[in-house]
């Protein structure tokens, strides 16, 4: 008897919950619930789709600086054009300027190195005015891979309000990577064509030049193309110093800079480039252009006897 006693009760419990009301008893919809279960499956949905975009600028970023190493060649330049208008496309994002919004934070975010360097490299193909200061701050950290990539930023962005210390510094710090420093020479020379504080930057070339003889070429031939880029022929010699120097693109360089210049008292320097000494077409070619700029639009070719008359007969 006492065993059974319980079922009565049990049974009243059971038919009181079948009889009652059926929507308590689904009690599994809850409108809050499902709107904040959406929400976060949007959210992942969106991360997603955001990491996919990066990848895809990283990708991107590498092609263009491949094109941008090998200026000159019809082909690749073509593809930087192409890969430019991509770029900016996916900064914008959909909706436009959604990506550019990410971007800029990611840019700040210490948290993941390898994306917040995609994101101050790409913030160059921005057009938001507080981008340069946000790629400003990444050219200051310490970690030099962060560093290289504000630096191609900056570049691009081509903002003439960026102070150009801050990469000046990078291209004169011996103890920086050498290929980050060569990155950064070409990132001051972007600067240089539309800055507003070129007087900052003429100096780092001329200590270039005048200094360790060991640079690495490309850096020389930056310096030479930014005394050139100043088109005063102050500094004429110390750039016709560098038409002997063994590396073609230097040479080369130097030739082109000094028709820039307009350095008339170079042109025995030019001259002795189009003789049997030099090799290398392209950098014949360069000193025939400058030759060809220094008197006025004549052009004698390659014949340098006639280039010496043409000089002594100006003078």
């Amino acid at each position: 008897m006492l065993r059974c006693s319980w079922l009565p009760l049990l049974l009243t419990v059971l038919v009181g919950c079948a009889s009652s009301d059926p929507k308590k008893s689904a009690g599994t919809f809850d409108p809050t619930l499902e709107a904040a279960a959406q929400k976060k499956i949007d959210s992942e949905a969106a991360r997603n789709e955001f990491h996919a975009v990066l990848l895809q600028i990283d990708q991107a970023l590498d092609g263009y600086v491949r094109a941008v190493n090998n200026s000159g060649v019809a082909r690749y330049d073509t593809e930087r054009d192409q890969l430019d208008r991509l770029l900016r496309q996916f900064v914008s994002g959909k909706p436009e300027g959604s990506n550019a919004t990410k971007l800029i934070a990611l840019a700040s975010d210490g948290s993941d190195p390898y994306r917040q360097g995609i994101a101050l490299a790409a913030l160059g193909f921005c057009d938001r005015s507080d981008a340069m200061a946000t790629i400003l701050q990444g050219a200051q950290l310490e970690d030099e891979q962060l560093v290289d990539r504000a630096v191609l930023g900056l570049a691009i962005l081509h903002d003439p309000r960026t102070p150009p210390g801050v990469v000046a510094r990078i291209v004169e710090n011996d103890k920086h990577n050498e290929r980050g420093r060569i990155g950064a020479a070409w990132a001051l020379i972007r600067l240089q064509e539309n800055s507003l504080r070129v007087d900052e930057i003429v100096p780092v070339w001329l200590r270039l030049l005048q200094g360790n003889k060991d640079q690495h070429p490309l850096m020389i031939a930056n310096a030479l193309r930014g005394v050139g880029l100043t088109r005063s022929a102050e500094h004429a010699a110390l750039v016709a110093g560098y038409t002997s120097h063994p590396t073609p693109r230097v040479r080369m360089n130097a030739a082109i800079a000094l028709g820039r210049m307009n350095a008339q008292a170079q042109y025995e320097s030019l001259i002795t480039m189009l003789g049997p000494t030099e090799t290398v077409p392209n950098v014949r070619l360069a000193a025939r252009k400058a030759l060809q700029q220094l008197a006025g639009d004549v052009d004698r070719g390659y014949d340098v006897d006639l280039w010496r008359r043409e000089f002594r007969r100006g003078s």
